[in-house]
């Protein structure tokens, strides 16, 4: 018959005002706090659990709760950066002052992009660490980069009702408009962001414009 320790009884106590759910998050936070400082500076294939729970300030023990082994540690790192990204192209597209013309939201768009991955931390967990791990990884991060088009698609529709592009088209043009700053940002961070972000987003906004000035053509066409 197993004994309840006195360790085992006081993970399952409200403690310091948390309940136990509640301080398993607060750890798994700060797993990803410290996972996101390690892998976004030294990296991921020289970090270690141990290294990784002396930053968090955590037993060892409390990082196998949260996660199996350090790719999925990455993997959450990884998921959080763009999910913070998201969250900030949420806000950006909500202010009414962007919200007024394509011509605001791309530039919006492009500048809440260049100042999230702006961020040495940010560019290396998305563009470096996570590609090459393992198979998973890469088809995480593939899906991420893919994620954002049906987002692409929506908020061109919204402004451009009447277009006759195709859903298919649509999604294509999406796809390598993503891809494209993709490619854009990691260019930026190897020759070590000696452009300036203002310029970064004056070039690539080309390429957004570009495809407006075509739609806009199509409809007055018709």
């Amino acid at each position: 018959m197993h004994t309840t320790t006195t360790s085992e009884a006081a993970e399952g106590r409200v403690y310091g005002g948390l309940s136990p759910a509640e301080r398993k998050v607060r750890r798994r936070d700060a797993f990803l706090r410290a996972g996101f400082e390690v892998f976004g500076t030294s990296g991921f294939r020289t970090a270690t659990v141990r290294g990784i729970c002396h930053r968090a300030g955590l037993a060892t023990r409390y990082f196998y709760e949260s996660f199996d082994h350090m790719d999925d540690l990455l993997a959450a790192v990884f998921e959080e950066c763009i999910a913070d990204f998201r969250r900030r192209l949420g806000v950006t597209f909500g202010r009414t002052e962007v919200a007024a013309s394509p011509q605001a939201l791309i530039r919006a768009g492009l500048e809440c992009f260049f100042e999230w991955v702006e961020d040495p931390r940010v560019a290396r967990v998305c563009w470096r660490e996570v590609v090459g791990v393992s198979r998973p990884l890469d088809d995480l991060s593939r899906r991420a980069l893919q994620g954002f088009a049906p987002m692409l698609v929506q908020l061109a529709r919204a402004v451009y009702p009447d277009s006759r592009i195709d859903d298919a088209e649509a999604e294509v043009t999406a796809v390598a408009v993503t891809g494209a700053l993709a490619q854009a940002a990691l260019r930026w961070h190897q020759g070590k962001r000696r452009i300036s972000r203002e310029t970064m987003v004056a070039a690539t906004s080309r390429v957004l414009v570009g495809i407006k000035l075509t739609i806009e053509a199509d409809l007055a066409g018709r």
